[in-house]
């Protein structure tokens, strides 16, 4: 009982963007859970549908903690290649051990990682069991250089034949990227990352990121060219590749891609294994034989893996016993289980058109279809502890996460193929024999067996497959077929969304009609498939550019109820039709969050009541609680208190509580900062609000083990010289996180001094973000003066470096000949470089304005479209980047030009607020009063009072046009 309690806490705290992941890697369609019931209750319901299943709940844990393994913000469809990797997956096989899968024990092994067992792919090359390649060196050269002259779609691409060794050469790659300092991501899921992820990744001072991607031959066309102009958009995003072949869509010269070359690696990766494994070292010294240089690596590693004896001594010789192996380890399967043999061929042909994870479930069916009346679903029902699963292991892998198999290899399922063709096993597969699975997976899914979980799961397979067949595969199934078939489901009423995805994708050929048509009906099938939906937005939007409206309101009345239709349908119709809408949605029970958010976003004052009803519902949601706090403010205190009060709320909302309530608050927030495990986010509000009354919890919190280096800095910051003694402890602490030292350094100042230096003559291994300190500190001294000639230098050389080091060089107070020339480099082409560097470039010329005036005014005739940019693309960066407008505002030859752009510049603010950051905006108020902002950075503020025009006179006749509805 307490683990369900546990869990239902877990799940009600989740944000609603990992609450819907969450569904997603569980595979839980909408229409599992009750609408127009709470947060919590849905939560109750998704803990009863898992305690239903074998190993539902120890799944439903093991995806809530994955979700809250990785401390940054992780964009859709990845995860992050470092540290936290390797103890995510350490501590899957602790628990695996602890657990035991179907064979029994689960610890990983080198014996596991070349029989190619499935979940010891990073460990392997974390431990170093994987032999070097002979491209090592040059493909991480190769993609830096790329990366860093844009060339990112991609920079690299490994190419080869399966089982090659591609995918690991790719994992090794990305841990020598991260062993460089870069942010590597591992897109295991490149479909839903190219639909949902895509905007999520953040600009990080202009540093290049990889997305890693492997098999990318199994990418839809549609998608490669989606990702494609996302990458050309947005440069600071690489990606590196592996698979088969190139989509076409993907151009590549030949230096850049990288095939493994197993003649030539074949006796290095043969002596690691020896290494590493003595127990194969006899066997692997046989296949050091000359006349298997041409040998498959795969096929190899298969033999050893065996022990086979005699050892094969030609390449034929090794073909045959590879296939004889596949065949001999299906006919131990067949003699007890035919049916089940059978479906592992079936199983196969899935694995051929793309389809990697099978479900058990599927997989009983299929064997209990092909050998009825054999009792294969009560045999084979239990997973754990029964040892007729053992007779699969050799080809099959079993993922308790996702209660999937997989073929160890897909270089098993394709030999199982080509052992079938050459007659030596049965059943025989040809297209035609394809076909048939397709049918008869699509037959079984829109007919019911009468078995929930097996329903869900035929569904879930048939759409996939339908999906995979119809990308991968479109000679076996014509337009009309598909046709049909999508039909089939959507009588059914199967909800899933990958086979609903086919309508609006490019690999059918349809009329925008038929497409629009079958969305009408899946708008009753599937009206809350935020998945599908969002997908028929960006179509709508694409392909109805004129009749959104119309094509929307359609779609709302066949059914569909989903918040990217909604949501876009009020975000594009007239203001007051908008808000008719708005009431009505606002009132229904069941309505999605983001509506709800949207509604009254759009109502404003209006939907004061509503506001007030929103508050007062159980287990409402935190984003429509905080949106309703916004929206009611000072009248909304009473229902604040009681937030506050409530167990168990959302950090979210406490934070919004204690700031909407302020000083009348005092008391809740001490409350806050001493209970235990408390968020970080609510630590640093409660000490923002009490102040200097909190230093004594401070100090506890400051010397707590394993704290926040969010909560460390805050109560720094509050304490000032007061923490200089634990200051001095956090500055020497190993490993400190890079933002705790600055606060260290920025309060200890020159007491710092030595640290600073220190950190400084090892600039190239300091953080960015503490280097800036340390030269703050540090000033005109020797080895402020010698890192940054250094810097310069092996900028000018044409090295790979971080632009925060550059930015340093230029700021930094030593007038050279090389620091103007490297500033000028960055001038010549100011707009293609990152913004803040440009500010430093012209921070060097503090003595020789006249040198950078052409540069300075082109910012200026540029002033809107560089803050349009930010504003149309703001999801992509850390914070708004327009200290380059200062400085050239700043410029003593342009004053009139300058006064001329703050008059625009606070035209365009009083026709759009919130365009201008807060200090623009100051400054362009001041240059029209006659007052400038410093170019040397010397000059003495003026003191007298700073009279603010009314900006309704600052109107123009023909302001810049903005595209932002306000």
């Amino acid at each position: 009982m307490s683990d369900r309690i546990s869990l239902l806490d877990q799940l009600n705290r989740l944000p609603d963007s990992q609450w819907e992941e969450l569904l997603f890697r569980l595979e839980v369609e909408s229409y599992h859970l009750r609408t127009g019931v709470t947060k919590s209750q849905q939560n109750i319901d998704l803990i009863k549908l898992f305690e239903q299943q074998e190993f539902g709940l120890p799944r439903l844990e093991n995806q809530l903690r994955e979700l809250a393994f990785f401390k940054k913000f992780t964009p859709t469809g990845t995860y992050p290649v470092g540290e936290e990797l390797r103890q995510r997956e350490e501590a899957r096989e602790e628990e695996a051990v602890a657990r035991g899968d179907i064979r029994g024990d689960y610890r990983i092994t080198p014996e596991k990682f070349y029989s190619f067992q499935r979940g010891t792919e990073w460990l392997g090359v974390f431990r170093e069991w994987d032999a070097p390649r002979s491209f090592r060196e040059e493909l991480l050269n190769t993609t830096i250089k790329n990366s860093q002259q844009r060339r990112n779609c991609p920079a690299t691409a490994i190419i080869g034949h399966g089982g090659s060794g591609k995918s690991v050469a790719l994992r090794r790659l990305a841990l020598d990227l991260v062993e460089q300092g870069y942010q590597v991501w591992w897109v295991e899921n490149p479909t839903r990352m190219i639909e949902l992820g895509l905007d999520e990744f953040i600009d990080d001072e202009g540093k290049p990121q990889f997305l890693l991607i492997d098999e990318i031959q199994d990418l839809d066309s549609s998608y490669v060219e989606r990702l494609r102009r996302h990458l050309r958009k947005y440069p600071f995003l690489v990606l590196v590749v592996a698979g088969r072949r190139l989509p076409n869509k993907l151009k590549l010269g030949t230096k850049d891609k990288f095939t493994p070359n197993e003649a030539a690696d074949r006796i290095t990766i043969l002596d690691k294994i020896s290494e590493v494994l003595p127990a194969w070292a006899n066997t692997a010294a046989q296949l050091k034989a000359e006349s298997l240089r041409e040998a498959r690596l795969v096929r190899i590693l298969v033999v050893l893996a065996r022990r086979q004896e005699p050892v094969p001594k030609t390449l034929e010789e090794l073909e045959e016993v590879f296939l004889q192996i596949l065949v001999d380890d299906l006919e131990r399967i067949r003699e007890q289980f035919p049916g089940l043999a059978t479906a592992i061929m079936d199983a196969a042909v899935f694995q051929e058109v793309g389809m990697t994870a099978l479900s058990i479930s599927v997989l009983i069916a299929l064997a209990d279809y092909h050998q009825p009346n054999a009792g294969i679903p009560i045999l084979f029902k239990r997973v754990s502890d029964n040892p007729r699963w053992n007779l699969v292991t050799p080809l099959l892998s079993f993922n308790p996460a996702q209660n999937h198999l997989l073929f160890c290899h897909n270089e098993l399922a394709e030999g199982l193929i080509q052992a079938s063709q050459a007659r030596l096993t049965q059943p025989y597969i040809d297209d035609d024999y394809r076909k048939v699975v397709l049918d008869r997976v699509i037959r079984w899914a829109t007919a019911r067996q009468g078995n929930l979980e097996v329903d869900k799961q035929l569904a879930a397979t048939a759409s996939w497959l339908l999906r995979h067949f119809v990308c991968q595969r479109s000679n076996l199934v014509n337009q009309t077929t598909a046709f049909n078939y999508i039909h089939q489901l959507l009588n059914a009423e199967i909800k899933h969304n990958a086979y609903l995805s086919l309508i609006v994708n490019n690999a059918l050929n349809l009329e925008p009609q038929e497409r629009l048509n079958l969305l009408l009906t899946a708008a009753q099938v599937a009206p809350n498939s935020h998945k599908l939906w969002g997908l028929v937005w960006k179509w709508v939007n694409t392909s109805y550019p004129k009749r959104q409206e119309e094509v929307l309101q359609k779609l709302y009345q066949a059914g569909c109820r989903s918040s990217p239709i909604l949501n876009g349908w009020l975000h594009i119709i007239p203001l007051e039709k908008a808000k008719a809408l708005a009431k009505k949605w606002i009132k229904k029970t069941n309505q999605h969050s983001h509506v709800l958010c949207k509604c009254l976003e759009l109502l404003g004052q209006e939907a004061k009541e509503q506001a007030l009803v929103l508050l007062s519902k159980s287990g409402q949601n935190p984003t429509v609680l905080c949106k309703c706090l916004e929206l009611l403010g000072q009248e909304a205190k009473e229902q604040a208190l009681v937030l506050l009060s409530a167990p168990g709320q959302n950090p979210t909302v406490l934070c919004k509580c204690l700031e909407l309530l302020g000083q009348e608050a005092k008391e809740q927030a001490f409350v806050l900062l001493s209970a235990p495990e408390q968020k970080p986010t609510v630590l640093c509000k409660c000490l923002n609000l009490l102040g200097q009354e909190a230093k004594e919890q401070a100090l506890v919190l400051l010397s707590a083990p394993e704290q926040k280096p969010t909560v460390l800095c805050k109560c720094l910051n509050l304490l000032g010289q007061e923490a200089k003694e634990q200051a001095l402890v956090l500055l020497s602490a190993p490993g400190q996180n890079p933002h705790v030292l600055y606060s260290c350094l920025e309060l200890l100042g020159q007491e710092a001094k030595i640290e600073a230096q220190e950190k400084i003559a090892s600039w190239a291994e300091t953080n960015p973000v503490l280097l800036s300190q340390c030269f703050a500190i540090a000033g005109e001294t020797p080895e402020a003066q010698k890192a940054a000639e250094e810097i310069l230098l092996r900028w000018q050389a044409g090295e790979n470096l971080n632009p925060a080091h550059k930015i340093f060089a230029l700021q930094a107070p030593f007038n050279t000949e090389l620091r103007q020339q490297m500033a000028l480099q960055v001038l010549n082409n100011w707009y293609k470089q990152y913004r803040p560097l440009v500010t430093s470039a012209l921070t060097a010329f503090w003595n020789n304005p006249n040198a950078v005036t052409d540069c300075c005014r082109q910012i200026l005739k540029r002033w809107y479209q560089e803050i349009e940019y930010y504003h149309r693309n703001k999801r992509k960066f850390n914070k708004r980047q327009d200290a380059h407008i200062i400085k050239a505002l700043a410029h003593p030859s342009l004053r009139k030009l300058a006064q001329e752009t703050a008059t625009q510049v606070l035209q365009t603010e009083a026709n759009s607020p919130g365009f201008l950051t807060p200090l623009l905006h100051q400054q362009a108020l001041e240059i029209t009063q006659g007052k400038f902002p410093s170019w040397t950075g010397t000059e003495e503020a003026e003191t007298e009072p700073l009279t603010i025009p009314q900006m309704a006179v600052l109107r123009p006749s023909k302001p810049p046009k903005s595209k932002r509805r306000v």
